[in-house]
């Protein structure tokens, strides 16, 4: 019986000091990112929206640590809807649900997360986004995205 317990606390213990030496950066949303919003609705009621045209599809994320860029299409940020998925480990995710969970503007967004193909960096994009207008089609706002750090 000790066994297993001990083993399990020992475990805890390792993942406690790893996560210990591990801090959250938020970055720069517009340095990073070719667009912070996807809307498809086809009218503008203000000069101030971005017109049809120029709306980026797909949205470019360049890695704030190597420069890597990943394409991501809307769908994908669909997928992440209320979605308790998640694509990064279990001891990586409890640090960053931890900073979201401490941060009360970040709370309601949802979550789109992962590993720099490159220089496997976790990182989690947070936004707004749902069916809207008049066909229900899928819009989204990038609100924040935050990176997982090394202490050096």
């Amino acid at each position: 019986m000790c066994l297993y317990s001990c083993w399990q606390q020992a475990q805890n213990e390792n993942l406690n000091s790893r996560n210990e030496m591990r801090r959250i950066v938020e970055i720069e949303i517009e340095k990073y990112l070719s667009t912070k919003e996807y809307n498809p609705s086809p009218h503008r009621f203000s000069s101030a929206e971005t017109s049809v045209a120029d709306r980026t599809i797909p949205i470019v994320y360049s890695c704030e640590n190597c420069n890597y860029k990943i394409s991501f299409k809307p769908y994908d940020f669909e997928k992440h809807n209320n979605s308790k998925n998640t694509n990064i480990q279990l001891n990586d995710k409890i640090i960053i649900d931890k900073y979201i969970k401490n941060t009360a503007d970040l709370i309601t967004l949802y979550s789109l997360d992962f590993y720099c193909p490159n220089c496997n960096q976790p990182t989690t994009i947070l936004f707004k986004g749902g069916e809207s207008g008049y066909w229900g089609i899928y819009e989204l706002e990038i609100e924040k995205i935050i990176v997982l750090k090394n202490e050096q």
